[in-house]
C-alpha cells in the first residue's frame, strides 16, 4: 500500500520494464470500483494477479504491425520494455476487466483502428482508445 484515505486505497506492484529494476503498476480501490494502471511495462504476471476482475484496466500497448516495420534493434527494445497487442489481448483475457483502456499507444506508423483490430482479433471485451483528458464514466 502506498496511499490510503477515506476514499481510496492505492497499492503498487512491480512490473517488467526491460532492464529496469524499479517499474510499477498501481491498483486503485474505491467504494465499489477497482482501477488498475499497468505503468510502463511488458507482459507481467504481477499485473495479472493484481488486476483480476478489475472494473477498468489502463494498459500501455504497441502495434505489432507497426513494430514489424522498425529496425531490428527497435523491435528488440520495444519487445523487452513494452506490451504488444497480442500480449495485451492475452492479459485482458486472463484479467477480464470491465473496460480495457489503451494508453501510451505506440503505433509506429500504423493506425488507431489497426491497433484496436489487433487486440480485438483475440480479445472480445470492451476497449477504449485513451486520449489525453478523456473522461470515462
Amino acid at each position: 500500500m502506498v496511499y490510503k484515505d477515506a476514499n481510496v486505497v492505492v497499492k503498487a506492484f512491480k512490473v517488467n520494464h526491460g532492464s529496469w529494476q524499479e517499474a510499477y503498476g498501481y491498483r486503485f480501490e474505491t467504494a465499489g470500483k477497482v482501477i488498475v494502471v499497468s505503468g510502463d511495462c511488458t507482459y507481467s504476471e504481477a499485473l495479472i494477479a493484481n488486476a483480476q476482475d478489475c472494473d477498468i484496466l489502463v494498459h500501455e500497448v504497441y502495434s505489432m504491425e507497426g513494430l514489424a516495420k522498425r529496425e531490428k534493434r527497435w523491435q528488440e527494445y520495444h519487445s523487452a520494455f513494452h506490451t504488444s497487442t497480442a500480449q495485451l489481448a492475452d492479459i485482458a483475457n486472463k484479467v477480464k476487466p470491465g473496460l480495457l483502456v489503451l494508453t501510451h499507444q505506440l503505433l509506429f506508423g500504423s493506425t488507431k483502428e489497426s491497433l484496436v483490430d489487433e487486440i480485438q482479433s483475440k480479445y472480445k471485451g470492451k476497449i477504449w482508445y485513451g486520449n489525453d483528458l478523456d473522461i470515462i464514466e
